[in-house]
């Protein structure tokens, strides 16, 4: 099965067995503005869609049969201070597996030999304006996934889809709006998933994203977002997520609650992280790091005679490490604490980002029997 991988980094994970979503395309919209459909028309091979889309007064409707549409609109009413069925359907995309055999029926009517679908679109809806932004997502489903199968399953977990669904609004963020990676991270507000049916493992599942927020904004505050999932042309569960849009230099600045405390705090697990000391001759020693906070930590005590150490570096997981200058504080037999010197803002960010990845407040006082 081919798939059409979307890099980690865009979804915000960090490795390939992480992504759950894969093959994204524009969806289409079940109604369609004159102006828009002229558009579609003008550059989809032949005039295939005008058959696809009945005529209203002001926009086209997609001809899907009656059973279908009434399967598409299960739970359109999920919640409270949500938009009602009428107006998710003014809003929403379809589903390929819906679409898609509409489309190559109309194609199959007109002797069309090309019965493709969905990416030759792709350069269309490029071309039409932001009020019909949805996507169109594979779920990859792994029934050997590391994190969420941990025992003998025969259908797909509920929270699998709140994580793929996650997935699929970061994806739809980068290609809908004018937000770049890296520019933004997105501040989940509120979250209702609705479950109607179980989804089987052995049929393909696709992901549409309709925005129901602010259509009209190609940099949104605030963001709604409903993700429907389809199994077999059916819709099956449906999570909606209100999040805002926050810089990054401002959320990093909130988050850092560790440059406002006065804590200290130890490994988590002693394996991933390592520390070394330097000395003026230039002699290193690795050590054991006990405890840290933003003014100082606590080591195993050196091995270097009466060298007088200059720095500490301490690296966590092989990726983020910092390095200060240190002056020795208290000692006992065992363990030495050092003072930090001349920390500036940057060290203490990059101090508190490896104890936010790898440490936990130590609830006992902080060696009261080292000795000046």
């Amino acid at each position: 099965m081919t798939m059409n991988i979307i890099p980690p980094h865009l979804l915000h994970k960090g490795s390939e067995d992480d992504v759950l979503v894969s093959n994204p395309r524009r969806a289409l919209p079940l109604f369609m503005y004159q102006s828009d459909l002229e558009i579609l028309i003008d550059n989809f091979p032949s005039s295939i869609m005008t058959q696809c889309y009945s005529s209203s007064a002001k926009r086209r409707k997609f001809n899907i049969l009656a059973d279908a549409q009434k399967k598409c609109r299960i739970g359109c009413n999920l919640v409270d201070n949500c938009v009602d069925g009428d107006e998710w359907d003014s809003l929403r995309a379809l589903p390929y597996q819906i679409a898609e055999p509409v489309i190559i029926s109309q194609k199959q009517k007109i002797g069309h030999r090309d019965l493709s679908v969905g990416y030759e679109l792709k350069k269309t809806f490029d071309l039409l304006p932001s009020l019909h932004r949805a996507s169109s997502l594979k779920f990859i489903n792994l029934a050997d996934h590391y994190f969420f199968y941990r025992k003998m399953h025969e259908h797909v977990p509920g929270t699998m889809f709140i994580e793929a669904a996650r997935q699929a609004v970061y994806y739809h963020i980068y290609d809908s709006t004018e937000y770049e990676r890296g520019e933004i991270t997105v501040n989940l507000d509120e979250l209702n998933a609705k479950y109607f049916a179980y989804a089987e493992l052995m049929y393909p599942i696709e992901l549409v994203v309709d925005d129901l927020g602010h259509l009209d904004k190609l940099k949104p505050g605030k963001l709604f977002y409903r993700v429907s999932f389809y199994q077999r042309g059916v819709i099956f569960a449906i999570v909606d997520t209100k999040a805002s849009v926050i810089g990054m230099k401002f959320f990093n600045k909130i988050r850092n609650i560790f440059l406002f405390a006065d804590d200290w705090y130890s490994p988590l697990n002693d394996s991933n992280v390592s520390c070394e000391v330097s000395c003026s001759e230039g002699t290193k020693s690795r050590v054991s790091l006990v405890g840290i906070s933003k003014t100082g930590c606590i080591t195993s005590s050196p091995e270097i005679g009466d060298q007088k150490v200059r720095s500490l570096r301490v690296s966590y997981d092989g990726g983020l490490s910092f390095s200060v200058v240190v002056q020795q504080d208290k000692k006992n037999e065992d363990n030495i604490s050092w003072r930090f010197v001349d920390v500036c803002n940057d060290d203490l960010y990059a101090i508190g980002d490896i104890v936010k990845r790898g440490f936990v407040q130590m609830e006992e006082p902080v060696f009261e029997e080292l000795e000046g």
